[in-house]
């Protein structure tokens, strides 16, 4: 009778392409599992810089919208005195200081701005700024035209509402369009 008897090397070739294929199998699983991670790691900075960008735009949206509320206020102040002026020789007292603390206002709003706002929302506050004060002395200088006087203050804070639009993606409300 025959036996077959498997020899020696047999089993310990079998054993060690075990061994190589347990090996193998953790090397491939912790490829994956840092692949996965940097993936992981990677969308999580992607959130938070958009976080980030969200937060932003919020802060200087808040600043644009305050700072232009102040203008109006501002410019109804302004176009008060004029013709206070016009017709009294001088602002009353009253209508002097509410301008004076609007100025003020105005002038902390564009520091902000200034602070936080992006290139184009410095440049275009900045220059409306010194347009509407060069408007305002100029007119209260010489009141010869004070309706085309407002009409310019009222133009150069619309523009400057479309620039800050502009610059911070807001947009027309669909249902509007």
């Amino acid at each position: 009778m025959l036996t077959s008897q498997v020899s020696v090397w047999v089993p310990i070739a079998v054993g060690l392409i075990g061994v190589a294929g347990v090996v193998a199998g953790q090397v491939i699983n912790a490829w994956r599992e840092r692949r996965n991670e940097e993936i992981r790691w990677a969308r999580e900075k992607q959130r938070d810089a958009h976080q980030d960008r969200l937060a932003w735009r919020e802060k200087r949206l808040k600043i644009a919208v305050e700072f232009l509320i102040t203008l109006n206020t501002w410019r109804e102040l302004a176009v008060d005195a004029w013709y206070e002026n016009q017709r009294d020789g001088r602002p009353a007292k009253r209508t002097s200081s509410r301008l004076h603390d609007s100025v003020t206002r105005m002038s902390d709003q564009l520091a902000e701005i200034k602070l936080i706002g992006s290139e184009v929302m410095r440049t275009a506050a900045g220059e409306a700024v010194d347009l509407l004060l060069a408007t305002f002395a100029r007119t209260k200088e010489t009141p010869t035209d004070l309706e085309k006087a407002s009409r310019q203050l009222s133009a150069t804070i619309r523009a400057l509402r479309e620039a800050f639009r502009a610059e911070l993606g807001v947009t027309e409300h669909p249902e509007r369009n």
